[in-house]
């Protein structure tokens, strides 16, 4: 063939959805060539994103033992301060996955105005990262609680870096008080959109 072509066909969500889901399942890993009890139980999550309600029921879950840790950093460090941070996070990260934890939550819910978020990107790849390192990435599920994710690519590229579940708090809590408050937004000539 002299030229390569391209097509990007629209997705028909009938025979895609043999092939293609958003479901998640969150579990201690092992290799799958063993058989083993303790591996079978597993956690399904039927997309990504999370609301408040449903990463409340994550944290409760029987069995399913939940740490949450914060990336945030103390801001009058300096940037100097961003990899000490880091690394405390990573350690952490290593602590609870040692210690039995099959879920953990990476947090940035602690930022005020001395303690400021670590990038969620930024978090997630290094606690990912450090934890495959050591051996660990696979007795937990990941989760990002975060404030700096609110469009389908902050989402797509956390859930790139190891994020299983994504919870982006303040763009729901946004939208909730849009939407769900008798408000909305309004056009250009006043009238609420529906």
């Amino acid at each position: 063939q002299p030229l390569a072509q391209v097509t990007t066909p629209s997705i028909d969500p009938r025979r895609g959805s043999g092939v293609m889901a958003l479901r998640m399942h969150l579990r201690r890993r092992g290799s799958f060539l063993i058989e083993k009890a303790a591996r079978s139980r597993l956690l399904r999550v039927d997309h990504p994103i999370v609301t408040a309600d449903e990463m409340a029921a994550l944290r409760n879950v029987p069995g399913f033992s939940c740490v949450t840790l914060q990336a945030v950093w103390n801001a009058s460090s300096g940037p100097e301060g961003l990899r000490p941070a880091l690394d405390a996070l990573c350690s952490a990260a290593v602590r609870a996955a040692r210690g039995g934890a099959r879920l953990l939550v990476i947090s940035d819910r602690a930022a005020n105005d001395r303690q400021a978020p670590i990038p969620m990107l930024l978090a997630i790849g290094a606690v990912r990262r450090h934890l495959l390192d050591t051996g660990l990435r696979l007795r937990l599920g990941l989760i990002a609680e975060t404030g700096d994710a609110w469009d389908i690519h902050h989402f797509a590229t956390l859930i790139g870096y190891g994020a299983e579940v994504v919870h982006p708090w303040p763009a729901l809590e946004t939208r909730h008080a849009m939407f769900c408050s008798g408000g909305g937004p309004r056009g250009t000539e006043g009238a609420v959109l529906r």
